[in-house]
């Protein structure tokens, strides 16, 4: 049995409960789902709106901790991303790394991450220490190195000839390790009248512990060497034949496959230097294990054109006649090639100078 009764209208008029049903059944499924849609999003945009005017912020930002919240509301659940999580390295320890940052990072005090554990010698105060340093801007991740190559340091683990709190973070690692540090830099506004605090902003270093001897592939023996070379505690050992030769030679004993040495670059180098005639050690850093920097445009003809293109991580054995060495004897030498950098502006200036007086 159907039910006939009736529902009375504005009018007074009564009006059967199936016309109702069958004139409400007229309106399409489509039309009711437009409507349904357009209502979620005007929620949606008021929400949005809202938790912007509360917060101010419509993006990730780096607070005084050097974290990153996702700038929601005071009362929503925040995604805290650190400063570290923040900045990406890619590239090979010993090479120009490449950063790129989640978001602008700003950081009150150091920050640090071990990014790759190297398998070489443990650093240890009063052990040398070898360290290519690249320096990125936190704002922008621009590398603010000289010519973008890592820079170069020279030092004894603990003698604080390094910036005392980067020290710290080198101390106890192993060569070949690669160090991400952020940290608050002051910079100066002496100039600056109307300054009276020094204005801090954040940068980033990534520091790489480079090994202190040549790390290279062996390469193999040529028939009838001009030196021979054997790695001792102390360090090469070389013997050679009667006659030396009467050009420069270059003998490949590991090939690096790091940077390529530039005219003028700034070397960083274990070596051993001896005479031909009477085999005395005229130099070597071998004595302390502590490498040394040679800058290109001021060592002995023969040792800069035989080095020039070569790569970083190579040993070479290089025998150098008298005209291209110090003029007395034939030299033979065997370096290990740590890393090179360009060389500094002061360099340049005196390379220049030396240059203009000798043309005189």
């Amino acid at each position: 049995m159907t039910d006939q009764s009736e529902q009375p209208t504005a009018g007074g008029a009564h009006v059967p409960r199936r016309a109702q049903v069958k004139s409400t059944r007229h309106m399409p499924r489509w039309v009711l789902a437009l409507i349904i849609c357009v209502v979620v999003a005007v929620i949606g945009v008021g929400v949005y709106t809202g938790s912007i005017l509360i917060t101010g912020k419509t993006k990730p930002s780096a607070n005084e901790s050097g974290d990153v919240t996702d700038g929601r509301s005071a009362g929503a659940t925040q995604h805290i991303v650190s400063a570290i999580d923040s900045v990406s390295v890619s590239g090979r320890v010993g090479a120009t790394p490449v950063v790129d940052l989640l978001h602008q990072v700003s950081v009150s005090s150091l920050k640090s991450r071990v990014l790759f554990a190297g398998e070489g010698r443990e650093i240890t105060k009063g052990s040398p220490m070898l360290l290519a340093v690249t320096t990125f801007d936190a704002q922008t991740g621009e590398n603010l190195s000289a010519q973008g190559r890592p820079q170069l340091q020279v030092a004894t683990a603990g003698d604080h000839t390094v910036d005392e709190a980067l020290e710290s973070l080198i101390i106890g690692k192993t060569e070949g390790s690669r160090i991400l540090a952020i940290h608050p830099v002051s910079e100066d506004t002496s100039s600056d009248v109307s300054s009276t605090q020094p204005v801090r902003r954040t940068e980033i270093n990534v520091i790489d512990v480079l090994p202190s001897i040549a790390t290279g592939s062996p390469v193999e023996a040529v028939a009838n060497p001009v030196l021979t070379v054997s790695m001792t505690p102390d360090g090469p050992a070389i013997t050679h034949g009667q006659t030396p030769p009467s050009s420069l030679k270059v003998e490949t004993l590991l090939q690096g496959d790091g940077a390529q040495i530039r005219q003028n670059d700034r070397v960083i180098a274990q070596y051993t230097v001896v005479g031909w005639s009477d085999s005395i050690a005229r130099s070597s850093t071998w004595d302390t294990g502590m490498p040394r920097i040679l800058q290109l445009s001021h060592v002995m003809k023969g040792l800069s054109e035989a080095l020039v293109d070569q790569r970083v991580g190579s040993r070479l054995a290089l025998t150098i006649p008298a005209d291209l060495a110090s003029g007395d004897d034939v030299l033979c030498v065997v370096i290990d090639i740590l890393g090179a950098e360009p060389q500094s502006t002061s360099d340049s200036q005196k390379s220049s100078t030396d240059s203009s007086q000798s043309s005189r």
